[in-house]
């Protein structure tokens, strides 16, 4: 929630997520999800990137109104070394973001298993068609 609360802008943007879905049952929900927020200005944008997969490395690919996303971005990711990881008094890091350079080729991008990652783009994209 923290991550939410501290690094998504003001106001959220169309989003459109196609993909697989994970299915348990009858039950089922897209394996990668998206947010996509932007500043009142429309120049800083923060999406954010969830991959639902317990351990599976997932290309994303990401477009922002029609351009695809190309080059290294910051980032926080949120993740941990399995999907019963958490933290606790004697382990308080275990699972806790981490800064990084995220790269985007042709729009994709690689999001580890099981994590959020929110990643930090500055642009006017307001004007382009969705």
């Amino acid at each position: 929630m923290a991550m939410y609360a501290n690094e998504l802008e003001e106001y959220v943007s169309n989003t459109e997520v196609n993909g697989s879905k994970l299915t348990d049952g009858k039950d089922s929900v897209s394996v990668i999800d998206a947010i996509a927020t932007v500043d009142k200005k429309g120049e800083n944008w923060a999406i954010s990137l969830m991959n639902r997969h317990p351990s599976e490395n997932l290309e994303c690919k990401v477009t922002m109104g029609d351009k695809l996303l190309n080059g290294t971005y910051k980032a926080k990711i949120l993740s941990g070394e399995s999907t019963d990881t958490y933290n606790d008094i004697e382990h308080p890091n275990r699972v806790a973001p981490k800064k990084v350079e995220l790269k985007f080729k042709n729009g994709v991008v690689h999001l580890p298993p099981h994590s959020l990652t929110i990643v930090h783009i500055k642009g006017d994209y307001k004007h382009e068609k969705n």
